[in-house]
């Protein structure tokens, strides 16, 4: 079979991504500056175009890009020669999980299963959101899953990916809860009331998933096999 050689420069990618996300950040305080000083709700689409408590806008499209191409990663990663079967299964998996999670960020499906969860179940002291409870559970699935993956993984790249998944699993579930516990008590009805305690809860939970999927990329980047299958790009003998 022909090669393909994929190199990535990983410290300049990881450099540009940083800029992103400051960039982002950024947008995201004059976003805030506007709403709660200026007392402009939507600014000509800034704030709906730069707040990352909004859905499918700038901040949005960051983190879709960042899932995807973390999934194309672990794809690449997937067809390294003489690795192990187990080996290349669990970046095959790890790949439809990433690519998963960019559909669920891009289709607010989380969003969905927590306005589910409230309708059907009507449980007594169910969180105000409530998504973490079923999503953390698969976490825990996908652990047990790749257990034996994990450790065949060069000891940066492991060292790396948990403190990524950290940071990802304590904005995405720990903030989260958090703000829902505060909302409970903000906005019991479910009005969309919001202030900016709210927003600066919201602030720091995607700056956190932002960050640890920079981590992600980057790791992902540095530890590339050199060679791939040539049938990753479709070439032929």
């Amino acid at each position: 079979m022909a090669r393909i050689e994929i190199s990535l420069p990983a410290r300049q990618l990881s450099r540009w991504l940083w800029r992103g996300l400051l960039a982002l950040w950024l947008g995201n305080a004059l976003a805030l500056t506007l709403v709660h000083i200026g007392g402009i709700e939507d600014g000509w689409g800034v704030v709906t175009l730069l707040h990352f408590d909004r859905e499918q806008n700038l901040p949005t499209l960051f983190s879709v890009l960042l899932l995807l191409g973390a999934s194309a990663l672990a794809l690449r990663h997937a067809c390294t020669e003489n690795a192990p079967a187990f080996v290349r299964r669990g970046w095959q998996v790890v790949a439809l999980v990433l690519a998963a999670m960019a559909i669920d960020e891009f289709a607010m499906i989380h969003e969905r299963v927590d306005a589910a969860l409230r309708y059907y179940l009507a449980v007594e002291g169910l969180p105000y959101a409530a998504w973490p409870i079923p999503y953390v559970t698969g976490v825990l699935v996908l652990g047990v899953t790749l257990w034996r993956w994990f450790w065949r993984l060069a000891p940066a790249m492991a060292i790396t990916l948990v403190i990524a998944a950290t940071i990802y699993v304590t904005g995405a579930a720990g903030v989260e809860l958090a703000t829902g516990q505060y909302l409970a008590r903000l906005d019991p009805d479910h009005l969309g009331v919001t202030d900016l305690t709210r927003d600066l809860m919201a602030t720091l939970e995607e700056s956190l998933e932002m960050t640890a999927l920079v981590l992600l990329v980057r790791a992902f980047t540095r530890h590339l096999p050199r060679a791939a299958d040539a049938r990753l790009a479709g070439m032929h003998p």
